[in-house]
């Protein structure tokens, strides 16, 4: 009697397809996007913020049926975190899972979340750095990251895709060399992890405080990262921001959070970074 058999991937490695088998299934997901960078505070402004970076999209847990040669070595490349951003930069994609067969090539690609946009300096009101919205692919609702700065009901959901946003998995995130095909399923509608919060708002006192970093979008294993606060609002120099006080679930897909934007004064705060990604993982099953 058929047993059914499997293997889990945290890292890069090796599988030698046993003799008889001539299929397996990968469920797994790429690396999350990295958090964006504060953006630095104004100087001396009393009305308007700098805002926090955008926190890095989830990565979509995916599933995927493929063929394989027996006695062939199939390598898996884990999907690397996405970088996190400087200050007032985006943040880094993350890195693509990858399944390779030793003589059946390229079997299966799960790709990484986006990261999140940068601060933006609050020279005017309603400035906000875009974290990944939650979108919808094939009937699959994926979670993004959050939105630095000012809230959610400050922007329109037509601003998906923009440069500036964290950009969402796509249900397309893993496909065979064949394509999408039958058995292909998308799990990213019900993510393991939650996403993380977003920073808080400086102190406000002359000048005000910058804003918090959006919180990681949710991993397919566990949580994305929390953001940044933002530096306090001063007489005198700005407070800077701070960066993410923790980092996503580890090997779960989560984007990291966006770095907190620095106050307004006579100096303006510097911005923070945001925080990496989380690196992805696969698990192979076949039966033998």
């Amino acid at each position: 009697m058929a047993r059914l058999a499997a293997k889990v991937f945290l890292a890069g490695g090796t599988w030698v397809v046993p003799g008889g088998v001539v299929w397996a299934e990968a469920e797994g997901c790429g690396g999350g996007g990295g958090g964006g960078g504060g953006a630095a505070g104004p100087v001396s402004f009393t009305a308007n913020l700098s805002t926090g970076g955008g926190g890095g999209a989830g990565a979509v847990r995916s599933r995927v049926r493929f063929s394989v040669t027996p006695g062939e070595t199939i390598t898996v490349v884990v999907g690397a975190a996405g970088a996190a951003g400087s200050a007032a930069a985006n943040g880094g994609v993350g890195g693509s899972t990858t399944i390779t067969g030793s003589s059946s090539g390229l079997r299966s690609t799960f790709v990484g979340g986006s990261g999140g946009g940068p601060g933006v300096v609050g020279s005017a009101s309603g400035n906000i750095s875009f974290g990944g919205l939650p979108c919808t692919r094939g009937g699959i609702t994926v979670t993004g990251g959050n939105n630095g700065g000012w809230p959610a009901t400050a922007f329109s959901a037509s601003f998906a895709g923009q440069p500036q946003c964290g950009g969402y998995s796509a249900c397309v995130a893993a496909q065979n060399s064949q394509g999408v095909v039958a058995g292909y399923d998308c799990d990213g509608a019900t993510p393991s992890g939650q996403g993380g919060a977003a920073g808080t708002q400086g102190t406000t006192n002359t000048n005000v405080g910058g804003c918090g970093g959006g919180g990681g979008g949710a991993g397919s294993y566990g949580n994305g990262g929390v953001g940044g606060n933002g530096g306090n609002g001063s007489a005198t120099a700005g407070g800077a921001g701070s960066a993410p006080a923790s980092a996503p679930t580890a090997n779960s897909g989560g984007g990291g959070g966006g770095g907190g934007g620095g106050g307004s004064g006579t100096s303006g705060g510097a911005g923070a970074s945001g925080s990496v990604g989380a690196t992805g993982q696969i698990t192979l099953y076949w039966e033998e």
